[in-house]
């Protein structure tokens, strides 16, 4: 909190976020766990996946706070005395783990409606089609 008296809620908000994302990795280690090692019910399936999604929502909501907090910073002293004081590595590491972070979901948007665009347009070709039904048939039979 100390390190950016300019704005203390970028501090804040990347341990928030850290914490959601520690927690939301936890979850789903604990969840892959129970589903391959436990006999459990649909109450308990249907409350795993609610916490589960609860968590993401939340680290959703807190990545969003991330970048509001960061951006919004536009002028910063590096003088420890001034008011708008900001360590500048701490601001340097929100600054860039936003901006990669949002790079990198633009990029990883645009191959997938590359991909789904290239699947609609030539996923009936029979060459494909016949690629699929050579990949089926090799792998091996699940009982029911």
């Amino acid at each position: 909190m100390h390190d950016c008296p300019a704005l203390p809620l970028i501090p804040l908000s990347l341990l928030v976020f850290s914490l959601l994302s520690s927690s939301y990795t936890a979850w789903d280690l604990i969840q892959t766990w129970i589903i391959t090692h436990m006999d459990y019910s649909s109450c308990l399936d249907d409350l795993m996946y609610g916490i589960g999604a609860l968590l993401f929502v939340a680290l959703q909501f807190a990545f969003i706070a991330v970048s509001f907090f960061t951006y919004s910073l536009h002028d910063f002293s590096m003088d420890v005395t001034s008011p708008n004081y900001c360590n500048p590595l701490l601001f340097g590491f929100a600054y860039g783990f936003v901006t990669i972070s949002l790079v990198l979901l633009i990029l990883l948007s645009v191959c997938g409606i590359i991909i789904i665009c290239y699947l609609r347009c030539c996923a009936s070709h029979p060459v494909i089609v016949r690629m699929y039904r050579r990949w089926r048939r090799q792998l091996p039979r699940q009982p029911v």
